[in-house]
Parts: structure tokens; C-alpha cells; sequence
């Protein structure tokens, strides 16, 4: 009977330590439950916290310089000193703004007219300078510049380009 007191003894203490045991997990467990519970909560609530940007700082949007090449090149003859000199140039135009082309395409019969005047009626001596090509370049873009301005109410091309410039 001695023996079955301590047998009874030793489960209930087993059964003590059990129970610690269990309830020690229960709690972790419970710990750990909340602390995940907790950490997700602030991180749905916590957003993006960068600021929005507005439009005025954000980086400037680049529109890509695109060119048309005038087809065909502008030959033009001179009367120099008794001599029949030929000039022949062909040139680029450099726009950024979209619907330029269409425009240019659209009144090349007039620009063309317009650049065939300009440059039959420049001094062939003069030309032959890089200071009278440059005159040159910049009076085509204002011409250019005007026929398109003229017709749809922006200048729209940035700049002329010689891609060629022969001059006999």
C-alpha cells in the first residue's frame, strides 16, 4: 500500500509538471500569436510613407528630338563673275512636338518655294563663308518657322540642319 501512495504521489506530480508545461505553451503561443497579430496590423496600417509626388516635382518629361530630311535636295544655279555656278544642299528639320510632319509633309509644296527662293537669291561669295552658311541656316528656319506657324499656329521646328552643302 506504501507503494501505491508513492506511485499516486509521482503522477500527481507529474501531472503538476504537465500542466506547468502546458500552460507555459499556452501562454508562448499566445504571446507569439499577438506579436504577429500586432506586427501585421501596423504594417497594413503604416502605407507608404514617401509623399506623393505632384506634377510640378516631378522630373520634366524629354520628348525626343525627331528630324525630317527635305527630299529632294534644293539645287540652285548662280551667275558669278560670267560664270554658271551650281549650289546643292540638302537639309533636315529637327522637331520635338508631334503633329510637326503632317504639317511640314502637308505644305512642302510652299516651304520648298519659299527655300528655293531664299537661297537662288543669296550671294554665292558669301555662302562660301561658314558666317554666310550660318546666315543661311537661320533665315531657312525662320522661313520654315513661319509657314508653319502660319498654318497651325506654332513654329514647331527647333532647328535646320545642312546634311549636305556642294558648291561648284
Amino acid at each position: 500500500m506504501a507503494e501505491e501512495k508513492e506511485l499516486e504521489l509521482d503522477v500527481e506530480l507529474d501531472d503538476e509538471k504537465s500542466n506547468k508545461k502546458m500552460l507555459i505553451f499556452i501562454i508562448a503561443g499566445a504571446v507569439v500569436l499577438i506579436g504577429i497579430t500586432v506586427g501585421l496590423t501596423l504594417f497594413l496600417l503604416s502605407g507608404d510613407d514617401a509623399p506623393e509626388e505632384s506634377e510640378e516635382d516631378a522630373a520634366p518629361v524629354v520628348v525626343q528630338l525627331k528630324y525630317i530630311d527635305m527630299k529632294p535636295p534644293f539645287t540652285v544655279n548662280y551667275q558669278v563673275e560670267g560664270r554658271t555656278r551650281i549650289m546643292q544642299v540638302n537639309l533636315s528639320l529637327a522637331y520635338r512636338n508631334e503633329g510637326v510632319d503632317q504639317a511640314v509633309k502637308l505644305h512642302m509644296p510652299l516651304i520648298r518655294h519659299n527655300l528655293i527662293n531664299l537661297i537662288g537669291g543669296q550671294d554665292f561669295n558669301t555662302l562660301r563663308t561658314m558666317d554666310g552658311r550660318e546666315q543661311l541656316r537661320q533665315k531657312i528656319l525662320e522661313s520654315v518657322q513661319q509657314v508653319i506657324e502660319q498654318e497651325t499656329g506654332e513654329a514647331g521646328v527647333e532647328n535646320v540642319l545642312f546634311t549636305n552643302f556642294v558648291m561648284q
